[in-house]
């Protein structure tokens, strides 16, 4: 009964603050989040106080003095074992609402170092920093995550603890509990796994969004993605076109679209256009049926492809006006200019790339 206690009083307890000051860590010896008393750091002024919040956590508050008043500036919930926070939204990575005003957490990243979460609320269009979570050190083992307050983007560093790949075809849920599936990611996607498990599912993040899949297929060695079918006479099937006349990486592309999804009923490879990847044989444009309505699968294709760039030979993808490649890879998804209609901006089509063989 306690977690769930918990869980309800440290929900309540996040709508405390009105007026909030966004801090700069402490560079000090003392830690003004954490040490009762009045300190002076950076030439300003800190008042903070310290007590029990439950049986197993205490709570610090700290206040900054500005224009002659003391000023809420953060709640700080000392170091204590992770599973005393339940499934708290205060302790995990992730974005949420409460008492309708929404909220982000992220955990382990440059200002918090491991072992430690910091959750903001959006105020006046603005994400402002409202608390810190501490946990005993070694019991959390979250990826690195990175919130930018400006973009309000929660970014996700790998680590070896937390990158695993799927030993097969996995069906992918929203929540932990029932839930119908959104979707399926193919054996050897890698995943990045925030450690946080529940019944028989694990949590993962993958391209900004919090999902959960099967414990039992995630597994910590690489998996090889399942061979393409040889195909038997030519690879165009219904209104497809040029795709005899791709090279031998792009057409590995195609044979595994075929086998793989078979919502996809046409593609386009080789084709006179004056863009120098379909004439040379480089490139495939897989088309998503009722694209205005099925993003989804456009994305879960693209991010597949992204993912296992390395076994098809591919060098780029493009897909709904952004763009991802080898040579930029650690700046993900990058939006493109608009090009002046669908197609152009390839809102209807993934266009895969490949090396020359």
């Amino acid at each position: 009964m306690l977690k769930h206690a918990l869980t309800v009083l440290a929900a309540g307890a996040i709508t405390v603050a009105s007026a909030l000051v966004a801090p700069a860590p402490a560079t000090a010896d003392v830690n003004v989040y954490t040490t009762p008393g009045r300190h002076v750091v950076a030439g300003r002024q800190w008042n903070t106080t310290c007590s029990a919040y439950d049986a197993n956590i205490t709570r610090c508050r700290a206040e900054i003095l500005s224009g002659g008043k003391w000023v809420f500036n953060n709640l700080t919930y000392l170091a204590t074992d992770r599973a005393n926070w339940f499934d708290n939204p205060l302790a995990r990575p992730g974005k949420f609402t409460s008492a309708g005003r929404e909220w982000i957490t992220s955990c382990n990243d440059d200002w918090t170092g491991q072992n430690a979460c910091r959750t903001f609320i959006k105020i006046g269009g603005k994400w402002v920093f409202n608390n810190l979570v501490y946990f005993t050190p070694g019991d959390v083992r979250y990826p690195k995550f990175t919130f930018d307050q400006d973009t309000g983007r929660l970014t996700v560093t790998d680590t070896e603890l937390t990158r695993f790949w799927l030993l097969e075809d996995t069906p992918l849920y929203s929540a932990a509990e029932g839930a119908a599936t959104i979707g399926r990611l193919g054996k050897g996607t890698g995943v990045t796994v925030t450690q946080r498990e529940i019944g028989d599912r694990s949590e993962i993040y993958r391209n900004g969004v919090f999902s959960f899949v099967p414990t039992y297929a995630l597994s910590r060695e690489a998996v090889e993605p399942p061979p393409a079918p040889e195909d038997e006479g030519t690879l165009n099937r219904g209104n497809s076109s040029g795709l005899d006349r791709v090279n031998d990486n792009t057409k590995k592309v195609v044979r595994h679209v075929w086998a793989s999804y078979p919502q996809i009923t046409t593609m386009h490879g080789w084709s006179r256009r004056t863009t120098p990847d379909h004439p040379a044989g480089r490139a495939v444009d897989i088309m998503i049926p009722n694209w205005r309505n099925n993003k989804a699968l456009g994305w879960e294709i693209a991010n597949y492809y992204r993912e296992n760039a390395h076994h098809f030979g591919i060098n780029y993808i493009i897909f709904d006006q952004h763009i991802w490649s080898v040579a930029r890879d650690s700046q993900g998804w990058r939006a493109m200019g608009d090009r002046g209609s669908n197609t152009a901006n390839h809102k209807d089509h993934v266009h895969v790339n490949t090396y020359d063989v």
